[in-house]
């Protein structure tokens, strides 16, 4: 009888009870309903936590995986995920075009030089030698065929950002390069860095801060000194960034709105008073893209304030309930937890059918937007 079941095996009779919850249309406990890690979690709180745009897109595409990764702290175990057939993953890659990207744009401000392909493509591929270079005393390659094709994506990615440089150049010139806002920059940092994070005001009211590294803040030929574009440098895909539908993607997009703020607040307070940036974009120049650039004008992210808004309350609210969407599951450190992530997904989804579950109405509006 379970009765006496439960009176000797106490933890199978409340794993039995957990799993008849978790197929209920009710949000509970069982769930990822948790009131009082909300509280200690709630940015919106004075005292609340300082977030970044990654933290909040987190959030947006998996609560549950928030809570795990940034409540608990669980980090999965550590695994030596070797491949005898890559020197450099895709992580290592864009380090190091990042870092490659950041001294050369930093060598042609320092000479005030426009970069031109015929003429600069030595002086690029130069940083990209001394950059790997570092990286073969730390990480030595395992044979000379990888180094060859690392090298060989590396380089053209290199051109291909040499190439789009003449376009930005037209536009205005860098004046801000990784400008590190609300945490400490090492020893070099550019003219906008400060500890200090940045305030943000929502929609309904309360401030939260944020923290964030600008890769590249170039001013504008026209506007006198007073208009700025922000740009990211990305080396994936342009996927999950295309215009064409929900530009936040259900709360899983929120860079591009943030760090049009964070730049504004931080050009006002340092450069000057009417400082307005005009344009966010993602300029990618990496192995798997041929130099795209992605833009975005202020006005068409005119709500991310609210989408903003909407993954705080779930954070206040302690609704850390799991994504109603396989795809947030493809690269997740914690699959295994969830265990049958396609039916965590739809037991999600039967839980943001139910009304009743008004807890959950800043993920359903976010979802309803994609």
């Amino acid at each position: 009888r379970r009765e006496e079941v439960a009176a000797l095996f106490p933890h199978l009779e409340r794993g039995i009870e957990a799993a008849r919850n978790r197929q209920d249309k009710r949000f509970t406990a069982h769930d990822g309903r948790v009131p009082r890690a909300g509280e200690d979690n709630d940015p919106r709180r004075e005292d609340g936590p300082v977030v970044s745009a990654h933290r909040l897109q987190t959030v947006g595409q998996c609560p549950r995986r928030y809570f795990f990764q940034h409540v608990l702290d669980v980090e999965p175990p550590e695994e030596m995920d070797y491949d005898p057939d890559e020197w450099l993953d895709n992580l290592e890659m864009g380090s190091v075009l990042h870092s490659v990207y950041h001294d050369f744009i930093g060598r042609m401000k320092d000479e005030g030089r426009t970069p031109e392909p015929a003429r600069d493509l030595d002086a690029i591929l130069d940083v990209l030698e001394d950059r790997l270079e570092e990286e073969k005393r730390e990480n030595p390659p395992q044979r000379s065929d990888l180094e060859h094709t690392a090298r060989r994506d590396l380089r053209e990615s290199c051109y291909i950002f040499l190439a789009r440089q003449d376009e930005l150049f037209r536009r205005g010139r860098p004046r801000f390069l990784e400008a590190t806002l609300g945490m400490w920059s090492g020893d070099e940092g550019s003219e906008l860095d400060t500890r200090q994070p940045v305030s943000v005001s929502l929609p309904g009211g309360p401030q939260i801060r944020v923290r964030g590294r600008l890769d590249r803040i170039d001013e504008l030929d026209a506007g006198n000194g007073s208009r700025f574009a922000v740009w990211d440098y990305k080396t994936g895909s342009t996927s999950k960034y295309e215009k064409d539908g929900d530009l936040f993607d259900g709360g899983r997009l929120v860079q591009h709105a943030l760090y049009l703020h964070l730049a504004r607040e931080c050009l006002r307070r340092s450069v000057r008073k009417d400082a307005e940036v005009h344009l966010f974009g993602y300029l990618f120049a990496g192995p798997r893209n041929d130099g795209e650039m992605i833009e975005y004008e202020p006005a068409e992210l005119s709500d991310g304030p609210a989408v903003v808004e909407r993954l705080c309350a779930l954070l206040g609210s302690g609704a850390f309930v799991p994504t109603n969407e396989k795809r947030d599951c493809g690269f997740c450190d914690y699959d295994e937890v969830c265990d049958d992530c396609e039916a965590a997904a739809e037991q999600s989804e039967r839980m943001l059918e139910n009304g009743d579950n008004t807890i959950l109405q800043p993920f359903r509006e976010l979802r309803s937007s994609e």
